[in-house]
């Protein structure tokens, strides 16, 4: 069983829920992220994914006046490092997202795995595996 903590990205971009939909597109791409964790004043993180910014400009947003807080989601789904990649998979495709805050014990954001992080594992997986 393959646990999520290692797999996920250490490498976090946080921004505050007042950045400009601009501003996070930028920083997501000096980053070379597909996703950005919002820390928002009740201390539950939140997030904004390429898919969001999308959207905001699909709505015809002012990208230098609109805040993520318009575009993220505040109530995102956290995972434990402990979950195998299944469990998170599952969650990630019941849910239809590609992004999974985890957290540590703490209950601050330790990380972010992305379906690609998923991905990745699991060929890597196949690649040392014995044959059958």
């Amino acid at each position: 069983m393959v646990k999520i903590g290692p797999l996920a990205s250490k490498s976090v971009l946080s921004l505050g829920p007042d950045a400009t939909v601009r501003q996070t597109a930028i920083r997501m791409i000096e980053r070379g992220v597909g996703s950005a964790v919002i820390l928002t004043e009740d201390g539950r993180p939140g997030i904004i994914t390429e898919r969001d910014l999308m959207r905001a400009m699909a709505d015809g947003a002012d990208a230098d006046k609109v805040s993520v807080e318009a575009y993220m989601t505040s109530d995102a789904i956290t995972a434990s490092p402990s979950w195998d990649v299944a469990e998170a998979g599952a969650r990630m495709l019941a849910g239809g997202f590609r992004h999974l805050l985890v957290l540590g014990e703490d209950g601050s954001v330790s990380g972010v795995l992305s379906i690609r992080d998923l991905a990745r594992a699991l060929l890597e997986g196949r690649r040392t595996a014995p044959p059958a």
